[in-house]
Order: structure tokens, then C-alpha cells, then sequence
């Protein structure tokens, strides 16, 4: 086992990056770099091997920010955030390429930056922890990979930033840095969008909604989701019945029909699904718990593993079933971020990754191609 660091200090703060590596490989080249940009540093953590392959067993990249005119933590991917007005003891977040960004911003009472830190690509996932160190007046700050890298080269990209902006401000700097060349959406996708959810919940009856979707139509609205509970009979907002992804006719006693006249009204017509769950009284789900990752049991349902072949070829399968047989227009995929950060365990079915953030994004790319061929 080989570990390699490297040493910053940014204006007050001190930083540190720690890689391992696994096995005894003297051809190793440890090569940091970094460079000075308009709104702070990027720090480039690069290891390579012109012969034999390698693992990366662990990254860890703490920071050291000392606590003056700091009131808050800006974590722009988490939903509710309870730190954006008050500096926390502790925190612990997992982030990956489906949950939440491996972002985050020190910020006063303005809202404004006082000291960032993200990380470009989230593929190997990672855990943010810390808390506030009373003996130094520091928040100190520990990042590290959840999953494992393996081949003959690795890098790793962090962005660094003291400059005083507000943090929506830097958080669409840190968007541009990871995405610089976004690919285009297609113009409808701007398109004022009704969602069957809020006002119906699992409670739908085709009538009604048809005539909702044509007053919506009427205000302006282009695009119309059919939310959850399109599939079963149960109202009692739980997931029990999710994984068999079969209309249920008690509500909709035609579909395509259905689906034809939201089309004629002039609106688009999205399906939600949440492709990697199934129900724990669904009748698939003796078949399909083999595959499972993880399991929330006061919802009802388990998820499909994202590293295994099994479910990339069910997930397709199904959604383009949907797709032709409805014709339907696309699908609001939903619950992606439920999916552990952490490979799955489970022996009792294939992987075709090690990774779940790399089995998510080759599904969602298949999802796309098949989809739209």
C-alpha cells in the first residue's frame, strides 16, 4: 500500500489531499498540480502507470477553515438544506453522481462566500463530514471516496474559491466548471410543464383529469405529467404496489385512448416511473428481490441493483414497452437518488461495474439511445 499527499494553504484556510493505493507498484507517478484561475484554484490530483494497472483505494481531502464572519454551509444539491443559516456542529452528507453535488460554501449572513470546495467528476462518490473545532475555531472538513478506482490512470479535480460572491453566484461557476459544454435541450423542453401530483396525489380519476389537463392546456401549459399512482388502486401514498408498472384499468380503463386525447387537447404527455424500484406486494417481487440493493421498509419497496445487467435490460425494456405501446411523448424518472452511495453487497446477482455512480450513468445513456432510436 502506497500513500501519496499534498499540502495547500489558501489565504487562512490549510488544505490536504491524501490518495492510496492499493498493492506494491513502484511505477507509480504522483503528480498534483494546480492552477491559479478569475474565481480561485483547481487542484489536479493526477496518478498514472505505463504498466501495471492499479487501485485507488481511498481519496481524502481535508480543509481547515477557520470560523470568522462564517454563519452558514451552502450545499446548493440538498433538498431542505437545515445549514444555509446556521453554522452546524456537525455535518455528514453522501454525495454521487445521483445524489445531491460534491459542492459546498462557507457563507455570512449575506449569503456570500467565504471559502468553497467542490469536486468535478462524482463518479466515485463521496462523504462530506465535519464539525466545528471550539480549541482552533475551525471547521474542519473531511472528504472522502466512498468507491474504489482501478486502472493505469487517475484524476481527480477540485475546485477552490475565498472569493467574497454570493453562493447562488459561485454555485452556477462551479455548474460551468463541471459542465462546460452542456449538451442542447430540445426547445419544448422549456415549455411550461402541469403535474398531475399536488392536486391529485394517487387519487385519479380519467374524467376529471382530462378535463384539468384541458383547462391547464387553456393558461398555457405544454407539457403534462401523469404522476404516481397510475398503476394500482392503493391511495395510502406508500410503494407497495410500484415494480410491475402495469396501468390500472380501475382507473384508466384505456389508456392509449386516454393518452390520445391529451395529445388532441395539444399537450405532450410524460409517464412518471421510478425505474429501479419495485413494491414489496407487487407481483414481480419474488423475481426481482435477487436484484435488490437496498430496502426501505416503511415505504414499501426495495431498489433494483444499478451495477447489474439484469436490471439495465429490465429498466429498458420496460420504459420502451411503455414508450410504444401508449405512445407517449417521455417519462419523469423518479427516485434515483434513493440508490445507495455504496457498491452494492449483495452476491446473488451479477455486476458489470464496481461502481453504482458508473452503473447509473451507463443506464440512463442506454435509456437515452434506446429511447429515442
Amino acid at each position: 500500500m502506497k500513500i501519496f499527499e499534498y499540502k495547500k494553504e489558501i489565504e487562512n484556510s490549510f488544505l490536504s489531499f491524501k490518495a492510496t493505493i492499493d498493492g506494491e507498484n513502484e511505477n507509480i507517478i504522483w503528480n498534483p498540480e494546480e492552477e491559479k484561475i478569475d474565481d480561485g484554484w483547481i487542484i489536479k490530483l493526477n496518478i498514472s502507470s505505463e504498466k501495471k494497472p492499479f487501485a485507488v483505494k481511498n481519496v481524502l481531502i481535508t480543509a481547515k477553515v477557520p470560523i470568522i464572519d462564517i454563519h452558514g454551509i451552502s450545499i446548493p444539491g440538498k433538498v431542505n438544506n437545515p445549514y444555509l443559516f446556521i453554522l452546524p456542529w456537525h455535518i455528514e452528507e453522501d454525495t454521487s453522481l445521483y445524489r445531491e453535488f460534491p459542492f459546498l460554501s462557507f457563507i455570512n449572513r449575506k449569503g456570500e462566500n467565504k471559502f468553497a470546495l467542490g469536486i468535478k467528476d462524482p463518479t466515485l462518490g463521496f462523504k462530506i463530514s465535519g464539525g466545528i473545532i471550539e480549541k482552533t475555531e475551525e471547521f474542519e472538513l473531511d472528504i472522502s471516496s466512498i468507491t474504489k478506482h482501478r486502472g493505469n490512470s487517475f484524476e481527480l479535480e477540485v475546485f477552490i474559491s475565498t472569493q467574497q460572491k454570493h453562493w447562488f453566484e459561485l454555485s452556477q461557476l462551479y455548474s460551468n466548471w463541471v459542465n462546460p459544454e452542456q449538451d442542447k435541450l430540445p426547445d419544448f423542453m422549456y415549455d411550461p410543464v402541469y403535474c398531475s401530483w399536488y392536486a391529485f396525489y394517487q387519487e385519479l380519476d380519467q374524467k376529471y383529469l382530462e378535463s384539468v389537463v384541458e383547462e391547464a392546456h387553456n393558461l398555457g401549459f405544454k407539457i403534462f405529467i401523469l404522476d404516481d399512482g397510475w398503476f394500482t388502486d392503493d391511495t395510502n401514498r406508500g410503494y407497495w404496489y410500484t415494480g410491475d408498472w402495469e396501468v390500472y384499468e380501475g382507473k384508466f380503463p384505456n389508456f392509449k385512448d386516454h393518452v390520445k386525447k391529451i395529445h388532441d387537447i395539444g399537450m405532450k404527455y410524460v409517464l412518471w416511473i421510478a425505474p429501479f424500484m419495485f413494491g414489496k406486494k407487487s407481483k414481480n417481487y419474488d423475481s426481482l428481490s435477487k436484484y435488490s440493493v437496498n430496502s426501505r421498509d416503511n415505504l414499501g419497496f426495495e431498489n433494483l441493483c444499478p451495477q447489474s445487467n439484469f436490471t439495465k435490460k429490465r429498466i429498458i425494456n420496460v420504459l420502451k414497452e411503455l414508450l410504444i405501446k401508449y405512445d407517449l411523448d417521455g417519462f419523469k424518472l423518479d427516485f434515483i437518488d434513493d440508490l445507495p452511495t455504496k457498491p452494492c453487497s449483495n452476491e446473488s446477482h451479477e455486476h458489470f461495474t464496481y461502481n453504482p455512480s458508473k452503473g447509473v450513468k451507463e443506464i440512463l445513456k442506454n435509456i437515452k439511445e434506446e429511447l429515442e432510436t
